[in-house]
């Protein structure tokens, strides 16, 4: 079989094999090479290295919620000429989608991932994901092309009257470039869950090697808060605090946090975070503002669409 790594590694636990049909065997076995070594450079025999690696999977999920979220969303204000939330939602779904390859690459560094800019993210994904050859070139042409007209129809297009409901041309080309979301949207979410699974599996190899040092350290909650609660509160806060900005200031949410919910509970399983997070991690006490509350999933439509994107796609 010519794209056996990526399916021999995963097995059945990830839907894959859109991925693996695209990527030449060489360059599924060089990625897979690459990034073991990296996972293993920043984990065996590090055990602190966890509450980073923990962090950083948690924060991939996170993204690829929220992709999901704006991508169906997004299906659904197309088909009712909501133009400006289309180009918006497409985009920061193809952006967030594309955050979570960054946040498990293990040559980025965590602290590059905060405050990514746009141009930090495209030039990321070029190097580390388009040049190695495990994504195609057009998902950043996609991206750019989805960026160009989210910052159009934002800042300029209303201003002149310019919609695709009016506008025949932009209607043409928001349907033509529409046809690659779906595709570009699998394949980042079936890479992540690709280096999610090579990232558990490094562990396990850590954990057997240092068997009595790593099952004292995840196991011994009062110890990891000793030595690592200043760096865990850190990582938590820039996870779950709303944005600090007047408004939120101003809002009943001000100060709250997201706390885990349905959503998250069936991601944990899929990314495996039992696996990669120390137990403090995700049995951290959080205020009970959820997804459910604060209402972004709220709409029966929505949340159907939401489950078939995430089965389909794995």
């Amino acid at each position: 079989m010519e794209y056996r790594t990526f399916l021999k590694v995963v097995g059945n636990n990830f839907n894959i094999k859109d991925l693996a049909e695209i990527v030449q065997q060489k360059y599924q076995q060089k990625f897979y090479d690459r990034i073991k070594a990296g996972y293993r450079d920043e984990i065996v025999g590090k055990p602190w290295n966890c509450f980073d690696w923990g962090y950083r999977t948690f924060n991939s999920m996170k993204h690829l919620l929220m992709s999901a979220g704006l991508y169906v969303q997004s299906k659904i204000l197309r088909d009712r000429c909501m133009d400006v939330l289309v180009c918006y939602g497409i985009y920061y779904s193809l952006f967030h989608a594309s955050f979570s390859l960054l946040s498990l690459h293990p040559q980025i560094k965590l602290n590059h991932l905060r405050g990514v800019k746009h141009n930090f993210l495209i030039n990321e994904i070029k190097s580390k994901f388009i040049q190695t050859k495990v994504l195609p070139p057009n998902f950043i042409g996609i991206i750019e092309d989805w960026r160009f007209l989210r910052e159009l129809t934002s800042y300029f297009a209303m201003l002149g009257g310019l919609q695709a409901s009016s506008f025949k041309p932009l209607k043409d080309y928001l349907t033509e470039i529409a046809d690659g979301v779906y595709e570009n949207l699998k394949l980042a979410f079936q890479l992540s869950g690709f280096m999610g699974f090579v990232l558990w599996n490094v562990q396990g190899e850590c954990k057997k090697i240092n068997k009595e040092k790593c099952e004292k350290f995840q196991n011994d909650l009062r110890e990891q808060k000793r030595k690592y609660g200043m760096s865990l509160e850190q990582h938590l806060e820039s996870l779950f605090e709303y944005p600090t900005t007047y408004a939120f200031k101003c809002s009943k949410y001000s100060g709250s946090r997201f706390a885990f919910d349905s959503q998250d509970s069936w991601m944990i399983n899929k990314l495996g975070l039992n696996n990669v997070c120390p137990r403090m991690l995700l049995y951290y006490e959080t205020k009970t503002t959820g997804a459910n509350n604060f209402g972004w999933l709220k709409s029966d439509e929505v949340r159907e669409e939401f489950d078939k994107f995430l089965r389909e796609v794995w």
